[in-house]
């Protein structure tokens, strides 16, 4: 190998440097180096894996978010139908009571009426009453004589007396 240029003797020691060198620097740098990849590529596992559970986690609670906005929703119609069935009923009932009340009311004014129209009745058949005996008094008066005038009041008074004693006394002598 001489001939070629090559000196065995600095070959085997450049081979030796090399080896040693490689040595070293596996030893010393590459060997920390790859165990510095290592952990730092078991810090991104790790932190990806935390990110996939997280990502679950955050998946699991939006389902839940979601099925409790969906019963929170369900319970506010209910509770809002069950207000307006109450509402509606409550209404029911105020219109039923203030019908009751109107009838009451107008059954009284009708009682009160009916009693108004008995006594004007009454007075209206009294006030004729005065009106046809005043008449009867005054046509009587005219077409009877004074003679005939006393003998028709003393009969009156006698039969008056006898309705206010009882029928006692002596019957009419006409």
């Amino acid at each position: 190998m001489e001939k070629l240029g090559i000196n065995f003797a600095a070959l085997l020691a450049q081979v030796f440097n090399f080896i040693l060198v490689f040595w070293a620097l596996r030893r010393f740098l590459l060997q920390p180096l790859l165990k510095l990849l290592q952990q730092r590529e078991k810090k991104i596992k790790h932190g990806l894996q935390q990110a996939q559970e997280a990502e679950e986690k955050l998946a699991q609670l939006k389902s839940k978010i979601k099925k409790a906005r969906a019963k929170i929703k369900q319970e506010r119609e209910e509770t809002l139908q069950e207000t307006k069935k109450e509402a509606e009923k409550l209404r029911a009932e105020i219109l039923a009571q203030a019908r009751q009340e109107a009838q009451e009311k107008i059954k009284a004014a009708l009682k009160e009426l009916e009693k108004e129209k008995r006594q004007l009745q009454e007075q209206w058949r009294q006030e004729a009453l005065e009106v046809a005996l005043a008449t009867a008094a005054k046509v009587l008066a005219d077409s009877l004589g004074e003679k005939e005038h006393r003998a028709l009041i003393a009969r009156s008074l006698e039969r008056f007396q006898k309705t206010i004693t009882g029928g006692e006394g002596e019957e009419n002598k006409e």
